[in-house]
């Protein structure tokens, strides 16, 4: 599978938008089994993942909204070496989300006084909630907006 390349959104280099409309879920459809008949996904859109990366008062936004898979990561990855030392990801859209995305979200750096991250996470949103369970909340900012986290 080809992944796109990052495309510029306002033509200055901070702002990237990544997209994947690519999908793995079989099409609408049904499976004979005698004489029931079971769907097989009710899904008539793919789920797509959209990435966005631009500033906000000197600290790289990476915005993310869809299903963030493994399928993902590499795009993800690809952002993350575009973005500054300061990160705040936005994943209050985000539908679905992989350990491998979850991983690089809260990841550490070799010397965390030089990366921050931050979370903007809807308080019982899907990735909060993934952060709580696996106690990764502990050690993360969650802040409920972009602005709340940059001002922090």
């Amino acid at each position: 599978m080809q992944w796109p390349s990052p495309r510029l959104v306002s033509g200055r280099p901070a702002d990237v938008s990544l997209s994947s409309e690519e999908s793995l879920v079989p099409a609408e459809g049904s499976v004979d089994r005698g004489t029931h008949s079971t769907t097989v996904a009710d899904r008539t859109e793919p789920p797509i993942l959209e990435m966005r990366l631009y500033d906000r008062d000197g600290w790289s936004v990476i915005e993310i909204s869809g299903e963030l898979d493994i399928q993902g990561v590499p795009l993800l990855r690809r952002l993350l070496l575009q973005a500054g030392h300061r990160i705040v990801f936005d994943v209050r859209q985000v539908i679905f989300v992989d350990c491998g995305g979850l991983r690089l979200i809260v990841g550490r750096a070799p010397d965390p006084a030089r990366l921050v991250r931050r979370i903007v996470a809807e308080e019982n949103g899907r990735v909060h909630r993934l952060l709580r369970l696996t106690g990764w909340e502990k050690n993360t900012s969650i802040y409920a907006s972009v602005d709340d986290a940059v001002r922090a």
